[in-house]
């Protein structure tokens, strides 16, 4: 699976938070097939380069996720009026 090993180290890094996150998006799609009830559909994955996470807005975050994607390697980029934060993977 393409990209695999750079998901892994954001899981890796996000360990303290995973009872809290949702994977959304395109790695929903391409994880999905690996659980035990999956029908495997008839086409290939969605691919997309990044990662989508979903948190509760009611979500008691206790730590810093900022340092800990940075100390995983990976680095954000600011764009949009919103100030939205895409994560790059330096590896």
């Amino acid at each position: 699976m393409e990209d695999f090993d750079s998901f892994a180290r954001l899981v890796t890094a996000l360990r303290p938070w995973l009872g809290q996150l949702v994977v959304v998006g395109g790695w929903a799609h391409r994880l999905q097939r690996f659980h035990r009830l999956a029908n495997p559909p008839g086409h290939l994955p969605l691919r997309t380069r990044d990662t989508d996470l979903a948190f509760s807005t009611d979500a008691a975050l206790a730590g810093d996720l900022r340092t800990a994607l940075r100390d995983a390697g990976f680095t954000e980029e600011l764009f949009g009026d919103d100030g939205f934060v895409a994560l790059g993977d330096n590896r």
